[in-house]
């Protein structure tokens, strides 16, 4: 298998595929979020060489693949004779293969016709993932997606209607602290409705180095300061924190005292409404995800839960640069974790440190 570079880009749910390189790059490539291929000259890759690859990987895995990734951001933007061909090999190489999955850009899926996207899915593309970011044309345009939502619209329905498994993924956040983000949030509700994908995936905006959006560095400590402020006057601009039943959260009323569960925080709390102090998108997302956690795990949305906001500051909210080899710019300094802006989490900071410890045993032994 051969790859153009040692970062490979893949969708959270493809790590069990086989990564099959198909094209190098994005075709579009000017989307203003998005760092994923910014240094990389878009190019398809030979038919043959594409080809040799599968049988690289035949030789390698065995027979007994049973999901293919087509990357890098856009193979479907390739010529439909040349998808079909490969879709052949790879069933023929692994008999036992169920699903094949790769990225389609909207602009590539609309260049399309109706046949063609039935011809790749009874040829055996199962799955496509669909950057729709939003459904606001002025999101849209913003980010410079390339195409208006209805235009989105389109290229989903075009997708569904094949048969092939559409996959939508939303960007939270884009429309920044002063942006019009109940419009963001409205109008992408309304076309992932219309669209009726399979699957959801709801991200998070994080400004990324080397893009436009990624530019204003402080961002992210200034959107920090924003909720803290909110949250300081909420709690009577004193050092008690704003606190809610979880019951009284979810209906939207003010809360005027505890339950049965007595708060811990302290230097206290004071009663009344979380909606102040987070952003609309946080507490509509909260009001739907806590009850579905209750399903899974009975009690957890408890009526008398006390929610205490707001915490902001378990992770950085400034990512110290580095390299390919994870060093700062100051030779021997490898940020990792939640305070260098690498993690989010419990889990995801243990992920980063264990990546960053495998890199320093490499650099030892190469010593």
């Amino acid at each position: 298998m051969r790859y153009d570079s040692d970062v490979l880009y893949r969708p959270p749910g493809e790590w069990k595929s086989y990564l099959l390189q198909c094209t190098i790059g994005c075709s579009y490539n000017k989307c203003t979020f998005c760092a994923m291929y910014k240094g990389k000259q878009f190019r398809i890759r030979p038919v043959e060489e594409i080809l040799e690859d599968i049988d690289m990987a035949r030789s390698y895995y065995g027979p007994n693949v049973e999901r293919v990734f087509l990357m890098d951001g856009d193979a479907i933007v390739m010529r439909t004779e040349q998808l079909l061909q490969i879709l052949e090999k790879l069933y023929a190489a692994f008999p036992k293969l169920q699903k094949v999955t790769t990225y389609a850009g909207p602009r590539s899926t609309l260049s399309k016709t109706p046949e063609e996207l039935r011809a790749l899915r009874e040829a055996g593309l199962t799955r496509a993932y669909l950057g729709v970011e939003s459904g606001s044309d002025a999101v849209l345009q913003a980010i410079q997606k390339g195409c208006t939502a209805a235009e989105m619209l389109q290229a989903g329905q075009n997708l569904v209607a094949a048969g092939i498994d559409l996959w939508a993924i939303v960007i939270l956040g884009l429309t920044g602290q002063g942006g019009d983000w109940e419009e963001h949030v409205l109008s992408t509700a309304g076309i992932i409705n219309k669209m009726k994908p399979r699957h959801l995936s709801a991200m998070t905006f994080a400004p990324a180095a080397g893009t436009p959006l990624g530019e204003d560095v402080l961002a992210g400590v200034r959107f920090q300061q924003q909720w803290e402020r909110a949250s300081f006057l909420q709690g009577g601009e004193t050092f008690s924190a704003p606190a809610q039943r979880l019951e009284d959260f979810l209906h939207s009323h003010p809360s005027d005292g505890p339950g049965a569960v007595l708060p811990t925080y302290r230097p206290g709390v004071r009663w009344g409404q979380l909606d102040p102090c987070l952003p609309g998108y946080v507490t509509d997302t909260l009001r739907q995800a806590l009850p579905l956690m209750d399903r899974k795990l009975h009690g957890f949305a408890a009526p008398d839960a006390v929610l205490t906001g707001v915490e902001t500051r378990s992770s950085s909210p400034v990512r110290i640069l580095r390299d390919e080899r994870l060093q700062s710019a100051l030779s021997g300094l490898y940020p990792c974790g939640e305070g260098a802006g690498y993690a989010g989490g419990i889990m995801s900071a243990a992920a980063d440190g264990l990546r960053v410890a495998e890199m320093i045993l490499e650099e030892l032994n190469h010593e």
